[in-house]
């Protein structure tokens, strides 16, 4: 296969040599559109190693915005980020794409969590910022249908895949125990959702806070409690974070966290 395996609904092109009718190249649009900054489906393109800088990827990424365009789709993403300056990303510019978002890969220590946090959250109860009705509980005794619809209204994502992760189950399931939920008035307005990745890590595979807490006491809360939820011999955190995370950013820097990975998400406007 030239191609790794693409989504159901998926639509191929092949580029074929006509002086010997081999398949010299390989394209796939995905069914599905990312919505922003312009709709348009991800696209994977491979050439076979003796046939590159022959113009058959140029084909090909013509022949894919082609049929783009009869779905009203007004860009091309690349299906998959690629490593920052790296030849992936070199060799989608040379197919006319930039740089639409970049994702950074952070590592911070637990430690710095409640250093850093517990006095700023003691300030925001000071100050009254915290509504009586406040309190963050495990995954496991959360309302897991919430959670789940929290989810699927900020980030999206398979409903099937994440009810059985938010259950415990399956590959990448969510840790029910460090995993936090942020309720007001008995209502799902946040969570941290991580599972384990070795003995000494746990990965944060989503920070959500409902649009109204946003940017405040709600997001410092649940990363507090998610790193006092860390059981023994843990000892980092991994996250990611995207160009609008700013704070993320901000706020890993004065953990005293890292950047362990840079990639960027390519697309070309039609």
């Amino acid at each position: 296969m030239l191609l790794p395996a693409m989504p159901q609904g998926s639509h191929a092109l092949v580029a074929i040599d006509g002086a010997h009718g081999l398949v010299v190249g390989a394209a796939a649009l995905t069914g599905v559109m990312r919505p922003l900054p312009l709709p348009g489906p991800g696209l994977m393109i491979h050439t076979i190693p003796p046939c590159r800088g022959q113009g058959v990827a140029s084909a090909l990424c013509k022949s894919a915005a082609a049929v783009a365009r009869t779905q009203a789709a007004q860009a091309l993403y690349a299906a998959q980020r690629v490593e920052f300056d790296g030849p992936e990303m070199e060799a989608w510019r040379r197919l006319g794409f930039e740089v639409c978002e970049t994702v950074e890969e952070h590592e911070a220590p637990v430690a710095q969590f409640e250093l850093r946090l517990a006095p700023l959250m003691e300030r925001f109860r000071r100050e009254g910022r915290i509504p009586d009705g406040a309190k963050i509980v495990p995954l496991y005794a959360a309302n897991r249908d919430e959670v789940l619809q929290l989810h699927l209204t900020a980030m999206g994502g398979d409903r099937a895949s994440l009810a059985r992760k938010l259950s415990g189950q399956g590959s990448g399931a969510f840790h029910l125990r460090l995993s936090r939920v942020l309720l007001v008035d008995e209502r799902v307005v946040g969570c941290v959702l991580a599972h384990r990745t070795s003995q000494s890590a746990f990965t944060v595979d989503a920070t959500i806070v409902a649009p109204e807490l946003r940017g405040g006491w709600a997001n410092v809360w649940l990363k507090l409690e998610a790193s006092r939820g860390a059981p023994p011999g843990v000892t980092h955190f991994h996250y990611t974070s995207f160009d609008h995370y700013t704070d993320t950013r901000r706020f890993t820097e004065k953990l005293g966290g890292v950047t362990t990975l840079r990639q960027a998400l390519m697309y070309r406007p039609l």
